[in-house]
């Protein structure tokens, strides 16, 4: 979670080598060595929406990249040339988009014992859900930042409801001449359900205040922001 990220953007608004882990669509491509005689790595793991990279090193480029026949997906680094005719220098690339799930095998066609390996997985739906923020109050509504025979309420908490396990982000503004100022920013993590947090008001001045909360989850979906309202009394 950007815990500090988020705790600056509600202050703002409310105020493993690519080449062996899995990739993402986006995240750049997967690169493959092409050497003499070898592919490094042999076996590439991506998921649907990558794009593999196969880089000749040289200094002998006689090598291609040529999908095997009958699958799903087909690649050749060099359709239509005779084996004898295949030359790349180093640095050469071709690429490959990958738009199917399965296990695509390939190799050499100059060298037969070159082989390669591409599997190709298709990555779960997106967590696009907001959490939600409901049941919100601050208890007790009236608190002084030191007890007192008139006031001995001197802790106050927010209780809420999450619909999801997020981390919730709060602001507390002070009423000062008919416009709120903000007083202090904090945030916590939270399973999903009823939820009680302190919320520290020492050292705050008699007046009303303003609870303003947003949670995130942890796709960083971002709940509409709900806020309550309580008074620190005069101790």
């Amino acid at each position: 979670m950007r815990r500090l990220a988020a705790t600056v953007a509600l202050g703002a608004a409310l105020a493993v080598p690519a080449a062996t882990t899995l990739g993402h669509p986006g995240h750049g491509p997967t690169e493959v060595q092409v050497g003499d005689d070898f592919l490094r790595p042999a076996d590439t793991r991506v998921a649907v929406g990558d794009t593999v990279v196969w880089k000749w090193l040289g200094p002998r480029g006689n090598h291609s990249v040529t999908a095997d026949p009958g699958q799903a997906e087909s690649f050749d680094s060099d359709p239509g040339k005779a084996p004898q005719a295949i030359a790349h220098p180093a640095g050469h690339t071709f690429t490959h988009l990958f738009t199917k799930t399965g296990r695509f095998t390939y190799g050499c066609r100059v060298h037969p014992a070159m082989r390669g390996e591409v599997t190709v997985i298709a990555l779960p739906p997106r967590d696009t859900k907001r959490p939600a923020i409901s049941r919100l109050s601050v208890r007790p509504s009236r608190v002084c930042p030191s007890a007192s025979s008139r006031c001995r309420a001197t802790r106050a908490y927010a209780h809420l409801s999450l619909s999801e396990a997020a981390t919730v982000v709060g602001r507390i503004d002070r009423a000062v001449r008919g416009r709120w100022r903000l007083v202090r920013t904090f945030d916590f993590d939270a399973r999903k359900g009823r939820v009680r947090h302190r919320l520290h008001v020492r050292g705050f001045e008699p007046g009303p205040y303003r609870l303003r909360l947003v949670a995130y989850d942890y796709a960083n979906n971002r709940s509409p922001s709900k806020r309550v309202r309580f008074r620190v009394g005069r101790p």
